[in-house]
Parts: C-alpha cells; structure tokens; sequence
C-alpha cells in the first residue's frame, strides 16, 4: 500500500477558518442523527459475566477510546433490551453525561472488535449517520481532536451532573473532506495507533516481568550459582552422586589446591577426587582476597580496604566457633574456608558445606549457605519468617536509622518564601527533580548568605531524596554531576552508610516495593497534612542483604527500568507524531492519499 502527503495550497474561508476548497462545512446535526442508550435500573445489571456487555460512561477515556482496564458489567439474562440499543461494528457513540468537571464529556468510543454482544447505556449517545459519506474512523479522530473536545467539553451544562447539550452539538459546524481522503486520514492515524497500542502491550509486559522479579528478588534473592567446599567433593565421591544439571558451578583455586596438598599416604583418594574435580563442570574464578602462603597470586583478587576488615572478621568468628567446639582445624586450613566463603558473598554465590561452623559465619555475614543434603534436595537457601515477610535466613530487616548517616526533612515553608528566592545562587531540589529523575531542570535558587543558614539541607551526590508531603513516597539518588543545591520543604534526603546499604537499592525499595510503600501510607497517614517527617522515615523497615547481593538486586531491575523507559519514550514519541498529524490532516494543511 502506496501513501502519498502533500502541502495543500488552495484554501477557502469559512465560518470555522480556512479549509481546502474539496472540503465541505457541515453542521453536525445534518450529517449525524442522535440516539441515547437504554435506561436501566441497578438491579438489571451485574458483574457476573452474560451474553451481553453493558457499555457505561466508566468505559470511557478521558479524550476519547474505550478502556482497556475498566471493570466490565453485564446485563442480566432475564432483561428485555430493545434491539437498537445494541451495537454494531464502526458504531460510534458520545460520552453525553460526567461527574468530573467534564473532562469526559463529548469524548467518543469507536467499536471495532465485537467478542460480546453489547448494549450502551443511557450516558452515551450513539451516532447515526450514512456510512456512504462519513467514515467511522475518520468521525472518531475528528472528535478526539484537540479543538474539538475542548468545543465539546464547552457544551457541557449542569451543577453536580453535567450534560452534553446535543442541540449545542447539533449546531457545531464541521469540516468534512471527500469521503477516500475520510478513510485515507483514518488509516494513516490508525497505522500510528496501532504502533502506540504495540507499545502500550511491550510497556504492559514489562511491567508485569518487573512486578514479578521485585517479588522475586526481595522475597527470594538473587542466586548465580552455586560453590562447593572441598568437603563436599568428598560426599560427592563416597555416594556416587550426579549433580543437578542446569545449575551453574563454580570453585577457586582453593579447593584445588587442597586435593592436591593431600599426604602421599591418601594418594588413591586423591586421585580419585582429582579425577571428580576435573569432571564436574565449573568455572574457575578468582578468590576475593589474597593471602601469603595460600592464595595464588594469578587467581586472586587483591583486597580493599573493606573487604580487609570483613576478612579479618569473618575469620575471628571462625576460628572463635572452631575453637569453642573443639574442632581441630589448622589456621591454613581457616584462612581456605574464610576465602571460599568470602568469594560466594561477594559474587552472589550460595556455599554448599558440610562444615557446620562455616555455614553459621557465612550466613552472619550475609553469604547464602546450605548443606549438601539440602542442595541434592532442591532446598538452595534458607528462609526465615520476619515482621516484613518471608525472607534468607542470611538477611536482616533494618530500620532506616540503622542504616544511615543523617535523616533530613527540607526546610519550613516560610523559609522558601518566593520573596527569599532568587534567579542565582545556590539550587533548591523540589518534588518534580524527584518525580522526574531529572536534576537538571528547575530554577529556584537561594543566595549564599541564605544557604550559610539552611546547610544542613543541603543534597550530596549518592543521597536518596524522598517526597514527604503532597506525592509521598517517591525517590530518586542526587546524581554525581548535578548542581549544588538544598532540597525544598516537600523533599527529605537520606544519606545512607554505603558499606551497609546500596542507595539506588534504597530508592528502588521506597518507589516500587509493596512492604515498604505500604508502611509510608501508614506513616504518613497518621499526620494531619498526611506528610512525612524524619521520625517517620527513621522508622521504615527495610530488607537488607549483604551489599553485593543488593547491587546484583538493582541491576536486574534497572535493566528493566530502562526497557520501560525506552518503551515510554518511544510511546512519547509516536503520541507526538500522531497530535502532528492530527493538526495537519484533520485541517487539510496536509493532504493524504492511499493506493
């Protein structure tokens, strides 16, 4: 199929502007005939699905369509409809009655698919007119027109319960091209339609993907794979056990090592464990750590700071536990395990051990560890039940003020006064940074002398800044390159310790995680201005997971986030190709014809 634009450069003059000289005005009522739809009672409909759908002023856009998320109601079996109150294919109807200001008032709804039989209630009105000269599609744009609904919401009248005046309605003169050029506008915003409904379904099921992996993730964690102790590859030996294919495994040159550092007098054993080694599929990486006298230096991962002093910890606890239960364990010996249990930690890995001691301090620091009868099980991490939910047994549930360095509501309205403002100085953050995720925008600004006095407002790259008043309970993390600046008196920040708590997981957990988004309904409730305060906010209980694991959580699902806003802004994009068209075909700057 040919499309074919071009400018049109005759025009004629007319009581509603200048239109093309093909073109016709029309008054709406000459063209089109008016029918209400059937009155009902309450007790004639009902939610439980029947052969009939009713079609009500709540199925209806704010500028036009018909819902795709509306409830649905049904007329019941035992209900007498007159036939024309039934609808057919390319019938279009008006929404003629609204309790909303009048924003739906006039908005139209085309049928196109016909799965129920279906009848329109008494606040639409359907629109009769000769298919040999009107098109449906092309009607159906032309009243979701920009300038038209704003004509139609004109015609609205009443107090409590507007109306549409049909006679108002009926007057209004319209444009009406030759009835090709009619069918040629509808196909070509059809053709863009279709492209946004398309994206609209992407955007839906993303959604959804997003919606099931926060439940995931934050209930269950993330698990790449799976280490084993050395240990366990003798239990692997003794019972002759095939390993659950599907899974991905890993080990460090440590437990190598081990097999290998085994007496001459073990030399059958050895071997034989050599041999499994080298069966099991793996891969090898690198430990988190290295160590003189036991890691290899090609296959270790120097330490920092940090993960020095979580080492140094993680070993204490273990030779404290050893030594309390007697166990008999070379210093070597713990530094390997300390090493294996600190590698899974750091890369999201669950540890399978046998060695009971090592699976306690594995799990007090955050590492998933399970033993090798739970892992031939299915069972590949172990839950506990806490006041936020069912979630590993490794992970603690936090208040915020656990976890932070400073909780800070913005300043009192009065010091914000737009008099105190000015047009340079140092940036005020309000609720549409936030709400946007966009620091580059706004222009409200306090001088230097006025900033000496609100310092301690004042935002630091890697805070989490929160909306307290108003629109609670959205976040986003002040980014490294934006402006220096305060936050406004309807913004919070809170400055988190970053060797505990990830800050754009935080922001994640405050935008979209249905526990914590909860407990700032209840919070903030509980105010008269339904606002949030600090001692509000150091009250909100979070999950929290060793911090690798928490950055593994917030990559996934940033990765989806960004998907969605791909979608959105392709979704953006084509709305604004489609309004273009609109102002251009449905006055005839730009003609269109289709082959």
């Amino acid at each position: 199929m040919n499309i074919t634009f071009y400018k049109e450069e005759r025009f004629k003059d007319t009581p509603i502007g200048k239109i093309p000289e093909e073109w016709r005005i029309v008054k709406f009522g000459d063209v089109c005939k008016f029918k209400r739809g059937f009155s009902y009672r309450s007790n004639q409909i009902t939610k439980e699905p029947t052969k009939i759908r009713f079609i009500t002023i709540n199925d209806v856009e704010k500028e036009g369509g018909l819902k795709q998320g509306a409830e649905r109601i049904y007329i019941k079996e035992d209900v007498n409809v007159n036939p024309s109150f039934f609808l057919e294919k390319e019938d279009v109807l008006i929404a003629n009655t609204d309790m909303s200001k009048g924003f739906i008032i006039g908005a139209p709804i085309l049928i196109e698919n016909l799965e129920d039989k279906l009848v329109y209630s008494m606040d639409l009105t359907k629109l009769i007119f000769n298919k040999s000269e009107i098109n449906s599609k092309f009607l159906f744009y032309y009243l979701t027109h920009k300038p038209v609904r704003q004509r139609m919401k004109s015609f609205a009248q009443g107090t409590n319960v507007l109306h549409l005046n049909l006679n108002l309605v009926r007057n209004m003169k319209i444009p009406l091209p030759p009835l090709e050029e009619q069918k040629a506008i509808a196909y070509v915003l059809s053709t863009v339609d279709k492209a946004i409904q398309k994206t609209n379904e992407i955007i839906e099921k993303v959604k959804r993907l997003k919606k099931g992996l926060m439940q995931k993730l934050l209930t269950r964690g993330v698990t790449l794979g799976f280490m084993f102790d050395t240990n366990i590859f003798d239990e692997i030996l003794n019972e002759r056990i095939e390993l659950p294919q599907g899974l991905k495994y890993y080990v460090t040159h440590v437990q190598l090592d081990e097999i290998l550092n085994m007496p001459d007098s073990m030399r059958e054993r050895k071997e034989k464990l050599l041999k499994l080694f080298h069966k099991v599929p793996k891969d090898l990486i690198a430990t988190e750590g290295v160590v003189y006298g036991v890691s290899r230096y090609d296959m270790a991962k120097y330490m920092s700071d940090e993960d020095a002093e979580l080492y140094e910890k993680m070993l204490r606890r273990l030779r404290a536990l050893d030594g309390k239960s007697g166990k008999r364990k070379s210093f070597e010996n713990q530094i390997r395990d300390v090493l294996i249990a600190l590698t899974c930690l750091k890369n999201c890995l669950t540890l399978v051990t046998n060695d009971k001691n090592l699976k306690i301090v594995a799990q007090e620091f955050g590492c998933p560890a399970i033993t090798f009868k739970q892992f031939l099980r299915g069972e590949y991490r172990e839950y506990k039940n806490t006041e936020i939910g069912r979630i590993p047994k490794e992970w603690k549930v936090v208040a915020l003020e656990e976890v932070s360095l400073k909780i800070k509501t913005g300043p009192f309205g009065s010091q914000l006064k737009k008099s105190k403002l000015s047009e340079t100085g140092v940036k005020v953050y309000t609720q549409e940074n936030v709400l946007k995720k966009n620091f580059s925008i706004g222009n409200l600004y306090i001088n230097y002398d006025k900033f000496k006095k609100l310092k301690s407002m004042e935002v630091k790259p890697g805070d989490v800044l929160l909306t307290i008043r108003g629109t609670t309970g959205f976040s986003a993390v002040f980014p490294e390159n934006a402006e220096r600046g305060i936050i406004h008196t309807n913004l919070a920040f809170v400055r988190v310790k970053t060797d505990l708590l990830y800050p754009e997981y935080l922001s994640i957990l405050i935008n979209d995680y249905s526990i914590v988004k909860s407990q700032i309904v209840t919070l903030s409730s509980a105010t008269t201005l339904g606002a949030l305060y600090a001692k509000h906010i150091k009250r909100i209980k979070i999950p929290l997971p060793s911090l690798s694991e928490q950055q593994k959580i917030t990559k996934i699902l940033l990765t989806v986030d960004k998907r969605l806003e791909v979608e959105r802004k392709r979704k953006e994009k084509l709305e604004r190709i489609k309004k273009a068209l609109m102002d251009l075909l449905l006055t005839g700057k730009v003609r269109v014809k289709v082959y």
